[in-house]
């Protein structure tokens, strides 16, 4: 699976968020939906370039070409956010975490399975697999998934330190430091 940039991630999460506003709203409101204005900009103008969206009068709208590149996204965030809503009340920020995968719902699920914590409550030694992130900022999805963090993946704590929890993840061995505030978004399947 090809690893997305900040970039891959908030195209993503721009086209997700107008099809939640009904193709179509404000630039101040996608900006703010990013949390990151020149970001947003940015990838704002290359979704223009591609024809995915189109700039009327104040708001934006997604194109015909938008609509379809959109749907994949916004499909996979609804998905995902129904099957979490039986688990957490704040399923859909942990939704915009799982939404970037390019998996299948019914491969989704298979991830979904089990009793839910924060990697920051795990003890050193301690092992699990990652589920999702309340923390929908790119940079900080990008962050994770550039480590390797990825849902389904599986990681141990290796040690807890103040201020970062160091964490080896998946069969490679990666190891990879987390601070401890986004340690404290983290949701994580721990093995029993």
């Amino acid at each position: 699976m090809k690893r997305k940039t900040v970039e891959d991630i908030t195209k993503d999460d721009i086209l997700r968020f107008l099809m939640e506003e009904g193709r179509s709203t404000g630039k101040d409101k996608v900006i703010n939906e990013v949390g990151e204005k020149e970001l947003a900009e940015k990838t704002l103008e290359e979704l223009e370039e591609k024809g995915l969206v189109k700039a009327v009068g104040d708001k934006l709208e997604l194109t015909e070409k938008g609509v379809l590149a959109a749907d994949k996204v916004y499909s996979r965030h609804k998905a995902v956010e129904d099957i979490l809503k039986q688990l957490d009340t704040r399923s859909h920020i942990a939704a915009h975490y799982i939404e970037h995968l390019d998996m299948e719902p019914s491969e989704i699920k298979k991830i979904l399975k089990g009793s839910i914590m924060t990697l920051s409550l795990l003890e050193e030694g301690s092992s699990g697999r990652i589920m999702a992130v309340l923390d929908p900022r790119p940079s900080i999805v990008a962050r994770l998934y550039g480590v390797g963090l990825l849902p389904g993946r599986w990681f141990k704590v290796l040690s807890k330190n103040p201020g970062v929890v160091i964490v080896m993840v998946g069969s490679e061995a990666r190891v990879a430091s987390i601070d401890s505030a986004i340690a404290e978004k983290v949701l994580v399947i721990p093995e029993k």
